[in-house]
């Protein structure tokens, strides 16, 4: 019963470990200068929906011979 406790214990450990870490590098990131020069250099590919991927244009021109 003690190894229950243990892994429960441990995972959620890491769990909570993983979400302060994500936000804290996300936020940190974001808010940085770097970080929005960045953004402003090089436009996500979210920006332009009509843009097709590297990997959707190798597969159509590639796997259709």
């Amino acid at each position: 019963m003690e190894f229950v406790k243990g892994l429960i214990l441990y995972g959620v450990s890491l769990f909570i470990i993983y979400f302060v870490i994500e936000t804290a590098v996300k936020n940190g990131i974001n808010h940085s200068r770097i970080g929005r020069l960045l953004e402003q250099e090089h436009k996500r590919d979210t920006d332009y929906p009509n843009k097709t991927s590297r990997f959707d244009a190798f597969v159509k021109n590639d796997l259709d011979n």
